[in-house]
């Protein structure tokens, strides 16, 4: 593709491909069983920054990824973080079955009485923030232009943004 990741402006894959729902899951699952997959590298300041918070607080790692690849997802967490998360839950919202129907970020969180979720997506964070769960909104291309009062949510620029507020 000539797409960079600057270009990604819709969280919904298959509007900025120009493809059906059907076609951008076909296209998720190929990536996620290909070579390239397994050299995605961390975002940078994530490591320094979860290594020292994991020293004073308690972290959950919650993904929208698919039961499918939790494997996958556990190896690399143990290259790039190991001993960093206390546990690590795939939510099954982007799966085989389409997009939606695992379990929302904001149920798990919940359930391990999280104290703050930090994610990309707007919809994770505002559904979190919608049960008073305190939220950072992370950088991505998706959410750029999103703008909020919101007291749950705050918008971060960075890890290092994560490490001075936390730590």
């Amino acid at each position: 593709t000539n797409l960079r990741y600057d270009d990604h402006a819709e969280w919904d894959l298959s509007k900025l491909w120009g493809c059906t729902l059907d076609e951008m899951f076909i296209r998720i699952f190929k990536y996620y069983n290909s070579p390239e997959f397994a050299k995605v590298i961390p975002v940078d300041g994530s490591q320094k920054a979860l290594k020292e918070l994991s020293k004073k607080h308690s972290l959950h790692l919650i993904t929208s990824r698919p039961f499918s690849i939790e494997k996958e997802s556990h190896k690399w967490l143990n290259t790039f973080f190991p001993a960093v998360f206390n546990s690590t839950h795939h939510t099954n919202q982007i799966s085989e079955e389409g997009f939606g129907k695992g379990t929302k970020k904001s149920v798990l969180c919940k359930q391990i009485h999280a104290d703050l979720m930090i994610d990309d997506h707007i919809e994770n964070v505002l559904d979190c923030a919608d049960y008073e769960i305190k939220t950072m909104l992370f950088p991505a291309p998706w959410n750029r232009n999103y703008t909020t009062n919101h007291p749950f949510i705050q918008k971060i620029s960075s890890w290092e943004d994560v490490s001075k507020s936390l730590i």
